[in-house]
């Protein structure tokens, strides 16, 4: 995928003017419904920004997050990335139920793209978005909830392949892990495969999923040195 010419911003998140849709830009489908009450997790302090490496920090959301090499963020209020929301939509009528839920429920707090594979014309562009939710009650970090979050996802989005589902240690403490696979549609003809892994991590009464998605599993140990740099700031 191939954003156009003009990319505007210089220090926070970059805003677009033009757009030429080569491939598909993926919101993760998420599942935040169906998560019961459980304790607040327990914060440690979150691995150091890995060489490359940019830092990102929201006071608005509360959290920090070194993000992968080449990834930039992109402001989500800007009319021409909403419109392309829309599209993708549009062209995959499957995540229409869990984008709604998202944007009706929860903060979209994050959204950037590796713009560097976009200015070399990348087939598929990586990505990360986190999703915040204050003042929500943290779901207990056990398999039994990461089960659940599973199934939800699987009944609501058609053709979705869950590869894994698992509990890792992070320095947040105890996270869902699920990594997931689904074809996606091209804006302008084409398929292409959309790999994602979500981490559910809580403090206190603040709640984010942070999910990376690349077209394939190479970046993998890329996308855990990121999450773990993860920290809820005040």
């Amino acid at each position: 995928m191939e954003f156009g010419s003009k990319l505007n911003g210089s220090g926070g998140a970059t805003r677009f003017t033009h757009v030429r849709k080569r491939a598909l830009v993926l919101v993760s489908a998420l599942c935040l419904g169906g998560c019961g009450a459980g304790d607040s997790l327990k914060a440690a302090a979150p691995a150091a920004t890995p060489p490359g490496f940019t830092e990102h920090k929201s006071a608005k959301d509360k959290f920090s997050l070194a993000l992968p090499k080449g990834m930039k963020p992109i402001d989500s209020e800007d009319p021409e990335f909403k419109k392309l929301i829309a599209d993708v939509v549009s062209k995959n009528p499957q995540m229409g139920n869990q984008v709604a839920q998202i944007a009706k429920s929860t903060n979209f707090a994050l959204y950037a793209l590796d713009f560097e594979a976009m200015r070399r014309g990348a087939p598929f562009v990586d990505n990360v978005n986190v999703i915040h939710k204050s003042g929500a009650k943290v779901p207990p970090m056990t398999m039994q909830s990461a089960e659940r979050i599973r199934d939800g996802m699987v009944a609501q989005i058609p053709g979705m392949r869950v590869l894994k589902t698992e509990l890792v240690d992070l320095p947040t403490g105890k996270s869902i892990h699920l990594v997931t696979e689904m074809k996606v549609n091209g804006l302008e003809g084409g398929a292409s495969t959309a790999r994602s892994e979500g981490f559910y991590l809580g403090a206190g009464n603040e709640f984010y999923v942070v999910t990376y998605t690349s077209g394939d599993d190479k970046r993998s140990a890329e996308f855990r040195q990121s999450v773990e740099t993860f920290r809820v700031t005040e």
